[in-house]
């Protein structure tokens, strides 16, 4: 009830989030983000990763998705 209330989000809401039931918008996200006083990010991203690791690791997919396509031109 606490979170509902200090990310002014209704406790059905929260619960529906919880238990998968409902795909919160960025908006609900960022509303759960300041109520948590976290970076959105915090909350998307795996707790053993910083956001450099994701940005390493999506320039290493883009790489690894061009040299497949490259491969099969070939």
């Amino acid at each position: 009830m606490k979170l509902a209330e200090e990310a002014s989000l209704s406790p059905g809401m929260i619960g529906d989030i919880e238990t998968y039931k409902k795909t919160p918008s960025l908006e609900t996200i960022e509303k759960i983000a300041n109520a948590f006083n976290v970076p959105v990010s915090r909350l998307l991203l795996n707790p053993d990763e910083d956001e450099n690791d994701v940005r390493l690791r999506t320039n290493k997919e883009k790489i690894d998705n061009a040299i497949e396509i490259l491969r099969s031109l070939e």
